[in-house]
């Protein structure tokens, strides 16, 4: 049932961006390769999507895959710490010798943690 539905609001996410982006179907079929009675079905949630396919429209319509498929589908990004964010805005400071240097102590810490 859940997979139904999920092809539902893909289908409705898809062609919502479309619209907003005053693309027809035609348009967006031949930039993503496919015809233009699967897409028909893929926006009415009548047909369910292969990757490679929500691949091509995402890229056809120039958006990311996570603004196409269903929020419950999408990981949900993980918290961080001040720590972490201050170590993350240092880390890519760095050139790439020192983030090399950096890297092989972590591992050396985390393996005498373990």
């Amino acid at each position: 049932m859940e997979i139904q539905a999920d092809a539902v609001v893909l289908g409705r996410n898809i062609k919502s961006i479309r619209k907003s982006q005053h693309r027809t179907q035609e348009d967006l079929t031949f930039d993503a390769e496919i015809s233009v009675k699967m897409l028909s079905e893929y926006e009415n949630g009548k047909r369910e999507m292969s990757s490679q396919v929500l691949f091509k429209i995402a890229d056809a319509l120039m958006v990311s895959v996570d603004e196409l498929v269903p929020d419950r589908l999408k990981k949900p990004e993980e918290e961080t710490s001040p720590e972490e964010d201050t170590l993350l805005t240092m880390f890519r400071q760095l050139n790439a010798a020192d983030k090399e240097m950096l890297l092989g102590m972590a591992k050396r810490l985390s393996t005498s943690v373990a």
